[in-house]
């Protein structure tokens, strides 16, 4: 086990943290039409099932590290947009790593590569919170991108 410093778990988080930066490198390698049906599968009404029942198991707090957030059915943004769901995220275990670890300047490229990582799936992401930019939540709210006119 290298001596790090690192409580295991954290040491575990920041290796979840590097495996999706390299995931998004590795997304932008992949062909279009492969990376756009990773984001059909995304949005799918398969997938908002899987995310809601994970939103619910998320609420029991049983890892204190790990993320909360809740499942938000279909709707608009403040600004009008319709979107296909979101997630509020209410913890985010980035941040609770992050700052555990006095890595906070950290935090503004982790959030940064969200809008990235879901455009490069054909995925159109908003959010105007981040936990990380102090709010209490992360309000992302996805749609598939849309073709320029």
């Amino acid at each position: 086990m290298p001596d790090d410093g690192l409580h295991p778990y954290y040491r575990e988080h920041k290796a979840r943290i590097l495996a999706e930066f390299r995931e998004s490198l590795r997304l932008a390698s992949l062909p279009e039409a492969e990376r756009l049906a990773l984001g059909e599968r995304f949005l799918s009404a398969a997938n908002q099932d899987f995310l809601r029942a994970q939103a619910q198991a998320s609420q029991t707090g049983a890892d204190p590290h790990d993320f909360v957030y809740r499942f938000v059915e279909p709707g608009l943004t403040p600004e009008g947009e319709a979107f296909s769901f979101g997630i509020d995220y209410t913890e985010c275990g980035f941040c609770k790593l992050c700052r555990r670890n006095g890595d906070e300047d950290l935090l503004p490229h982790l959030c940064a590569l969200d809008g990235e990582y879901y455009a490069l799936r054909g995925i159109d992401l908003k959010r105007s919170t981040t936990i990380a930019g102090g709010d209490g939540r992360c309000n992302f709210r996805f749609r598939a991108l849309r073709p320029a006119a």
